[in-house]
């Protein structure tokens, strides 16, 4: 019945009406026979259309804290928005190691710095750079374990390897009261918390030390050590089903680290799940806004419902790598990105607390 009405709707009013006052539609591009094509029929991926924004400053973010006269190490991660002439406009904290103050120094190294902004069909145009780890560490991450810390660690993996439960939360109680100083001891650590909340059953805690491990500085823990933070945390999301998060966290192995046999499985399942997302009419997620109002969200598919299940959503954004873009919501949105804008992360915002459910579709 619903079909038969938008057809006879269609008929009526010329659907085409509707294309062109929506904000999503590509501008027509000229061909080589100086006419015009449609997005629908134009085909992007042999043009490349979209140069995303770069960094000029500096490649690399890993910081100095004593030149910067901060008294600590941690990371943060954060996307920015880039205007079309190459300035950062806005900066969201996607995560962090929980130090505010190395969170604020973060956002200001990242309103300072300077950018290439996106090209699309050789016009500049507001973008947005997503997920970019700023590292602050004393010795550039190469200090190992203090002799004290690798022997409470030891006493823990022991314990752990032996089943002694009693003796792994009394060596983890340890650690807990040492000082960590630098990041391998702090991956050392989340870790450890991982197998002791795991082994309690608390699965989502367990999953956020695991990627605590990873964040902190995965590739200075032992080969044993890392392959179990990936395994772990790869194996809790998949029996959550949350297959886009277990493919995410595949692509992050450390090309140091894919070839090992332990892996193997890991990277194999991760291609498979993959193809399963691929051939999913639907996608669905559920998502809850944080005690500051928001969430966000990794897009798979080209077209998305959203649908306000309880509370308030106020807006949301469309962070990608070709285009930035802001709506306010309204019941029942739908929306179609364009192929050329990129990889793209949407965020919303309203009141804490808010849920909201999300259907990608391939439109």
């Amino acid at each position: 019945m619903s079909f038969l009405l938008i057809v006879t709707i269609c008929l009526i009013v010329p659907c085409v009406a509707q294309a062109q006052t929506n904000p999503f539609v590509s501008p027509s591009i000229p061909t080589s026979s100086s006419t015009s094509s449609s997005p629908a029929s134009f085909d992007y991926s042999e043009t490349e259309p979209l140069i995303p924004a770069r960094r000029l400053d500096r490649d690399s973010l890993v910081y100095s804290s004593y030149e910067l006269g901060l008294q600590y190490e941690g990371w943060v991660v954060v996307s920015s928005v880039i205007d079309p002439e190459g300035q950062v406009v806005k900066v969201i904290i996607d995560n962090s190691s929980g130090n505010i103050i190395l969170e604020e120094a973060a956002r200001e190294l990242a309103l300072n710095a300077k950018f290439a902004p996106a090209m699309l069909y050789g016009r500049a145009v507001r973008s947005s750079v997503n997920q970019q780890q700023y590292r602050f560490n004393f010795n550039d991450g190469v200090q190992g374990l203090s002799p004290f810390y690798r022997s409470a660690n030891s006493r823990a993996l022991s314990a752990y390897g032996e089943g002694d439960w009693e003796r792994f939360q009394q060596s983890l109680e340890a650690l807990a009261n040492m000082q960590r100083r630098n990041f391998m001891e702090e991956a050392h650590f989340s870790m450890l918390v991982g197998l002791s909340l795991e082994r309690q059953g608390d699965r989502q805690g367990a999953l956020r030390q695991y990627q605590q491990a990873i964040d902190w500085n995965i590739e200075q823990l032992s080969e044993e050590r890392a392959v179990v933070a990936y395994q772990h945390a790869f194996s809790l999301l998949v029996e959550s089903e949350n297959y886009p998060g277990a493919v995410s966290l595949a692509n992050r192995i450390p090309p140091t680290l894919a070839p090992l046999p332990q892996l193997q499985y890991t990277i194999e399942l991760s291609e498979q799940l993959r193809q399963h997302i691929a051939g999913q009419v639907y996608l669905e997620n559920q998502l809850v806004l944080d005690e500051e109002g928001r969430s966000s969200l990794e897009l798979w598919r080209q077209t998305f419902d959203l649908s306000l299940t309880e509370g308030t959503l106020d807006a949301y954004e469309l962070w990608c790598s070709g285009r930035y873009m802001r709506y306010t919501f309204t019941a029942n949105t739908s929306t179609s990105i364009p192929r050329n804008w990129g990889d793209c992360t949407l965020r919303l915002e309203g009141k804490p607390g808010a849920r909201v459910s999300v259907w990608q579709s391939s439109g």
